[in-house]
């Protein structure tokens, strides 16, 4: 007669396995890892570094929504762009590690991509609603832009008109 639980004798193993994930540190289905440097709360390293001659920012809406995708390039010289790294380097740093719902995600984003003189691209997503992540060089969530705590999205919103509603 088998066991009541249904497990039968498999128990072991996976107890087994769940005590060496979770000593790994997978979470949520993806590996957590150690943040770099940072003291509460703080970021080691700025979002937007060096000296970008031009930003593009392109509205990404939602599919749902029915709006076409729309960008405007600025250059240096523009003051917003100023504002818009200053906003994105005074965000708080965020870790990547545990597991974050954000039910309310409808997939807009605004992207900036900096061109620097010397050729190279670094490129920064701000997702406008849910967790309003921010992640820079298509790596980990380096912050979170939410409306009460940073003027981002709203400078971002003044540079591409966007459906984005500045509500939390």
């Amino acid at each position: 007669m088998g066991s009541r639980n249904g497990l039968g004798s498999n128990w072991p193993i996976l107890a087994m396995v769940a005590a060496i994930a979770l000593t790994a540190g997978v979470v949520g289905g993806r590996m957590t890892g150690s943040p770099p440097t940072q003291t509460n709360g703080t970021r080691s390293e700025p979002i937007v570094t060096g000296s970008p001659t031009t930003i593009t920012v392109t509205w990404q809406p939602s599919i749902p929504a029915g709006e076409s995708q729309r960008s405007a390039t600025l250059t240096v010289a523009d003051q917003r762009v100023g504002k818009v790294i200053a906003d994105l380097n005074a965000l708080p740093y965020r870790s990547g590690d545990g597991v974050t719902s954000c039910p309310a995600d409808d997939g807009s984003a605004f992207r900036l991509q900096f061109d620097y003189p010397n050729g190279d691209r670094w490129t920064v997503t701000v997702e406008a609603t849910g967790c309003r992540t921010v992640t820079a060089g298509g790596a980990w969530t380096h912050a979170m832009a939410f409306p009460e705590l940073s003027p981002l999205l709203k400078d971002l919103s003044a540079i591409v008109p966007s459906s984005y509603r500045l509500s939390s």
